[in-house]
Parts: structure tokens; C-alpha cells; sequence
């Protein structure tokens, strides 16, 4: 794996990382409910790690001193890892975690259902928010030809996608002469992989969810009637 590969495979998971995780945090700090609170936490430790692994694979490719300081730090966790259980237990579910990542954020909408006080209405709208964000995902992955990443054998690999985007050919024209534009100038080299996170975020992970759940509320006032407000009902109820 070259410097160059690296970084195109392993920066749009960090820098779209970089945007979750915050978020995550705000989520957890606005829960109601404690245990919603903790997986939401446990999810944004989770995008961390994997942001991390992705700046490992980086920085294994490099050569300058950070680098090299980097893998180092890897090397010790992992050697820690081997003598005490403490490490070890903590470096298992830190590779489940990045491994389970969609999973953890379906299982932490599945505690808010449970802890919601009207759970047919939730349910609905965490269904269609889920939906539209992990839809909307998955179509710029595919568009993008995000590359994916697994773990084989305690290894991570990458494989390439190619992009839906090649099959149009002013698109591809487009895209190609962007990214060597970007190559020619050593401050923008690694824009286009930059760019490609942001907009996984951006465009498609945070307004797939926004819109999944706008939808998931116009489906649930229609089947189960206007949502109250707690002043509504205070009323009604006095």
C-alpha cells in the first residue's frame, strides 16, 4: 500500500468521523434518559477508534518523524495489550466497536424507542431516520466509490470501488481533471479525499437522517394523529 492509497482510502473515514463523533457527544449530553446518554457516548468513542485506526494505516505508509512516533504508539498499545488482560479487554472491544459501528447507532435508536414515552410514534420516526441515513450512505458510497475497509486475519484491507460517477464520462472528465489540479499544487494534494468525508457527512449521513425523520413524522401524525405538546396536554388535562 502506497503513502498515496493510504491516505485516499483512510482520510474521508476520518475526516467524516471527525464530524460524527462531536455530534454523537452533543446527542449524548442532551439525552434524557442516561442510558441513551451512554450508547450515544459509546458510538462516539467508537467513531474515534476508527478514526484513529485510519490515521495508523497513514501513518504506517510515512516516513517523517510524527509518523514514525505514531506507529510506535500502536506498537506499545498492542504490546500492552499482550501482557495485561486490562489492555487486551479494552483492544477487543475497541476492534468489535469500529467493526459495529452502524449496528451500535441501530441499537441506540432501539433505546430510545424503549425509553420513549409514546414508542409507536418513535419508532416510526427512528425507522425512516435510520433508513434515510444508511440509504442515503450507502448511494454516496457508491457514487463516490468510497473505498471499504475490513479486518482479515488481524489485518486491515482496503478494497477499492469504483465510483458510479466513472460511468458517466463528462463526470469522470470532471473529476479526474479536479483531482489533478489538486495533485499539481502540494497544499491541495489531498483535497479531493478531504472533500470526499466532508461531503459523506455532509451531504448524505447527516441530511439522509434529517430527512428520514421529517418523513418518519409526517408518517406517524398521519397514522397515529398530531404529536402534543406537554403544554397541550397540561391544558387538556386541567
Amino acid at each position: 500500500m502506497s503513502l498515496g492509497f493510504a491516505i485516499s482510502s483512510f482520510v474521508p473515514s476520518i475526516v467524516s468521523k471527525g464530524i460524527f463523533a462531536p455530534r454523537r457527544i452533543d446527542k449524548a449530553s442532551k439525552a434524557s434518559n442516561p442510558i441513551v446518554s451512554i450508547g450515544n457516548v459509546g458510538v462516539a468513542d467508537a467513531q474515534i477508534v476508527k478514526a484513529g485506526e485510519g490515521v495508523v494505516e497513514i501513518a504506517k505508509e510515512g516516513k517523517g518523524s510524527i509518523a514514525k512516533g505514531i506507529v510506535a504508539f500502536d506498537k506499545a498499545i498492542g504490546e500492552a495489550s499482550k501482557s495485561s488482560s486490562i489492555f487486551k479487554g479494552i483492544s477487543d472491544i475497541g476492534k468489535i466497536a469500529i467493526d459495529n459501528i452502524n449496528p451500535m447507532i441501530t441499537g441506540v435508536s432501539l433505546l430510545t424507542i424503549a425509553t420513549a414515552d409514546d414508542k409507536k410514534r418513535e419508532g416510526i420516526e427512528q425507522f425512516f431516520a435510520l433508513g434515510g441515513m444508511f440509504g442515503a450512505e450507502g448511494a454516496y458510497k457508491a457514487i463516490t466509490g468510497m473505498s471499504k475497509t475490513k479486518r482479515v486475519n488481524g489485518k486491515t484491507v482496503v478494497e477499492p470501488v469504483d465510483g458510479l460517477y466513472k460511468k458517466n464520462p463528462f463526470l469522470k472528465a470532471q473529476v479526474s481533471a479536479f483531482k489533478d489540479a489538486c495533485a499539481a499544487h502540494k497544499a491541495l494534494k489531498h483535497a479531493p479525499a478531504i472533500i470526499k468525508g466532508i461531503g459523506f457527512a455532509v451531504f448524505a449521513s447527516i441530511p439522509g437522517f434529517y430527512c428520514g425523520h421529517k418523513i418518519g413524522k409526517a408518517v406517524a401524525n398521519a397514522a397515529l394523529g398530531e404529536k402534543k405538546d406537554k403544554k397541550t396536554e397540561n391544558k387538556e388535562a386541567a
